[in-house]
């Protein structure tokens, strides 16, 4: 058991990207996610999702974006 009944999960990652290369460094093993995927996630283990935003966006080039989740568990 992770979270009890009406506990909150916060889950930030970068947003989908195609930038392999700016990553590889950091041993990164994926290319972010999209808000689909997350939901997803969240869905599967039984959370309802009560925000999902993306929170920033960087200024300069590759432009990765974060995105925010928060989810609770019934």
């Amino acid at each position: 058991r992770v979270l009890r009944p009406g506990g909150r999960l916060l889950l930030c990652s970068l947003a989908r990207h195609e930038h392999k290369a700016a990553v590889e460094a950091y041993g990164h093993v994926n290319l972010g996610f999209s808000d689909k995927e997350l939901r997803r996630f969240v869905d599967k283990a039984g959370l309802q999702v009560s925000s999902l935003e993306t929170v920033t966006r960087e200024k300069r080039p590759p432009h990765f974006e974060v995105i925010s989740l928060i989810a609770n568990k019934p």
